[in-house]
């Protein structure tokens, strides 16, 4: 796991580096978004019972968390909202996971 926090530590640092100079995001700001993208991941990738997560996809963009993919159930689909939600605060998760074989459904709070 801590290669994981040590590997996106690097990759955040390089995209500071550049490619600031791509984006309208300052360096502070994309800081943030790749941390907290790599926090969630973290989390969600020790968090127990929650088996492989292989399908589900995390995207910070200027402070708000997006969660893309599929998940088995609604019970994953709502654990997952709730982790994500209680590291990013209520009103910065947008949940746009589906499940398996289910028509699609986002949760915006």
């Amino acid at each position: 796991m801590r290669i994981l926090v040590s590997l996106g530590a690097i990759v955040g640092a390089a995209v500071l580096v550049g490619g600031c100079a791509f984006t309208d995001k300052s360096a502070g700001q994309l800081f943030n978004d790749i941390t907290m993208t790599s926090s969630v991941k973290s989390r969600l990738a020790t968090a127990e019972g929650m088996g492989s997560l292989t399908n589900v996809h995390v995207r910070t963009d200027n402070d708000m968390v997006y969660l893309t993919g599929t998940v088995k159930d609604d019970a994953t689909r709502t654990r997952i909202e709730k982790i994500v939600r209680n590291m990013a605060g209520d009103n910065r998760v947008t949940n746009q996971l589906q499940i398996e074989g289910a028509p699609s459904e986002a949760r915006t709070q």
